[in-house]
């Protein structure tokens, strides 16, 4: 879609009216997921997660991707009570593991496990 690719997602997770920007990069020894975000009017960078690396920018890239999580209801069985978004979040799959969409709550972003199944 227009707001993603597979290493970036703009949304406003904050639901302050300005665009944020989620991003999935790698260093030599981190595999990481870093969001840009609107704090007033200036913009603050937030460690979402961080992986070893397997040494293999190719792998590490093809391995994870990011997804624009629209507003909604959002049900899993890894969680026991369905998720109702108000505002842009988004999902982080990895290759052979669950994925987890992250959303912004209370100043904070919070996970919210997925079992198998896409975002809508």
């Amino acid at each position: 879609s227009s707001f993603s690719a597979p290493f970036a997602i703009l949304g406003d997770f904050n639901k302050d009216g300005v665009v944020d920007a989620a991003l999935h990069g790698h260093e030599k020894t981190r595999d990481l997921i870093l969001v840009l975000l609107s704090v007033e009017k200036n913009f603050k960078v937030i460690e979402i997660e961080q992986d070893s690396s397997s040494g293999s920018p190719e792998w590490d890239i093809a391995s994870k991707f990011l997804a624009h999580v629209r507003p909604g209801k959002l049900a899993s069985r890894l969680e026991g009570e369905p998720l109702i978004l108000d505002r842009d979040a988004f999902q982080v799959t990895q290759l052979g593991k669950n994925s987890v969409i992250y959303y912004f709550s209370k100043g904070k972003f919070l996970p919210y496990q997925m079992d198998g199944q896409p975002a809508p």
